[in-house]
């Protein structure tokens, strides 16, 4: 159990500890206090609730850029480090994996979206090392699943399990994941399910979509407000209390947002749910 004195008081329970972690990554002027306070026991404990939360590689780059490398125990910066380093290198390969693909629907004329990760990594976070992706997330109009299919099968991916793509259609937002030595790819036509009660102007969010370039490679990215609806709606359909990871996009996409364009837009791309 989290326990540790801050300031005359004791973190005792998970959603404290939650709570100092989501102010290391939000980089709040008070977590030096609180840093400072945390004993030897209570840095293996954040430590591994920042993996079970999928932030760790972040929080190794928030508290190294923040200034606080002083106050970070030797052997918590190195394993933090160490996670750092594991999660480039995994999303190099994924990356690698990723501009093979987007030649390949760009060759057979398919437009093509990376959502999530193989978006946010490199073209939000701006660094490949600091965002976790478990599998790559690709988004194809509704009338190109069947050759988004070829082009997976024709790179080496195979699928899962057997499936019909024409029941898969109306029954969800992607088809049974594919995968080739370790890489998931799931191929997308919609970003909510049928069951959902937001519906997204799918039509508007090809529309409004931005070029965008992995590599040599080719393709299209949401808009900046389409991205941050979206993360909004993955964040609450997904990990809203789970997964501190989904959080961060959720703000890092909202910066890109600021940077360019105004919120005002959101509202109206999709239906009440959301906006």
């Amino acid at each position: 159990m989290w326990r540790s004195k801050i300031r005359g008081w004791y973190i005792i329970r998970s959603m404290d500890a939650q709570g100092l972690l989501s102010s290391m990554l939000a980089g709040r002027p008070a977590v030096q206090g609180a840093l400072q306070a945390c004993s030897a026991e209570d840095w293996p404990a954040l430590l591994t609730l920042a993996g079970r939360l999928g932030v760790l590689p972040l929080l190794y780059r928030n508290l190294m850029q923040g200034g606080f490398a002083q106050i970070v125990p030797a052997a918590t910066a190195a394993e933090l480090r160490a996670a750092y380093y594991r999660c480039h290198a995994v999303n190099a390969h994924l990356f690698h994996e990723l501009g093979a693909l987007l030649r390949g629907f760009e060759q057979a004329g398919i437009a093509v979206i990376p959502l999530k990760g193989a978006y946010l990594a490199e073209s939000i976070y701006r660094d490949a090392g600091v965002r976790p992706m478990g599998d790559l997330d690709l988004l194809v109009p509704r009338g190109d699943v069947l050759r988004g299919m070829e082009v997976l099968r024709a790179a080496g991916f195979a699928p899962y399990q057997d499936f019909s793509a024409e029941v898969e259609l109306p029954l969800a937002k992607h088809l049974p994941p594919f995968q080739k030595n370790g890489t998931v790819i799931e191929l997308h036509w919609d970003v909510t399910a049928p069951e959902s009660p937001v519906r997204v102007d799918l039509d508007g969010l090809w529309r409004r979509a931005v070029p965008f370039e992995n590599g040599n490679s080719r393709a299209l990215a949401l808009c900046p407000e389409d991205l941050l609806l979206h993360l909004c709606i993955h964040a609450a359909h997904h990990y809203f209390y789970d997964q501190l990871r989904s959080l961060c996009d959720v703000r890092e996409g909202s910066w890109a947002v600021s940077a360019g364009q105004a919120f005002a837009p959101c509202g109206r791309r999709s239906n009440g749910g959301a906006g």
